[in-house]
């Protein structure tokens, strides 16, 4: 896990950090750098995917976040809500508009309430994860790209491991979880815009 949020190599004002196209050399997770946002699922997946071969880089899957999620509610983490990262111009490792992750307030903002923890998992910019059900394969690409990019994307079983497949045929049915995802207890979720989000 990136121990923040994925930031734009280069970037020096925050529409500079939003590029919509798969490059592993623009990656860069520290923490005070612009947020890559703006890019598709597609060119987030193949970008992190040819990030670091030799680890095995791959875009999140729902459960990997779940499992994030789960440690930094229980004993070993923070065990409570994390802070929100705020900051308006949508730097990685802040907990607010100007404490970053190395202050006191800064640290609230990790998965474990102290430096060593992962920061950005709630607020910054896009977060996304990699799971699919049968209902997204059936417009083809919708707003992903990613069959754009994969030709037999959802066919070929080089790529079952770095996705969650979900049996349902409709975004709103949360309750077809996977265990360990953490879908289940944030459900029910409601359409915002193109996003469905837990209300």
């Amino acid at each position: 896990v990136g121990k923040f949020e994925t930031g734009y190599e280069g970037a020096t004002t925050s529409t500079e950090a939003e590029v919509n196209q798969a490059d592993a050399s623009k990656v860069i997770i520290k923490p005070n750098v612009y947020s890559w946002k703006n890019i598709n699922v597609g060119n987030a997946f193949k970008t992190s995917y040819e990030y670091k071969r030799n680890l095995e880089s791959h875009m999140m899957k729902n459960t990997e976040w779940g499992a994030v999620a789960y440690l930094s509610h229980s004993e070993y983490g923070i065990n409570k809500e994390i802070t929100i990262n705020g900051n308006l111009s949508f730097m990685t490792g802040y907990a607010n508009s100007d404490s970053m992750y190395h202050t006191s307030i800064g640290a609230q903002a990790s998965t474990t309430g102290n430096m060593t923890g992962i920061y950005d998992l709630s607020g910054g910019s896009n977060e996304y994860v990699m799971g699919y059900t049968i209902f997204s394969t059936v417009g083809a690409d919708g707003n992903s790209q990613i069959l754009t990019i994969y030709n037999n994307f959802f066919g070929n079983n080089q790529w079952n491991k770095y996705y969650d497949k979900y049996t349902s045929t409709v975004h709103t049915h949360y309750n077809n979880r996977i265990l360990g995802d953490a879908t289940g207890e944030m459900g029910p979720f409601q359409k915002n815009g193109d996003y469905y989000i837990s209300s």
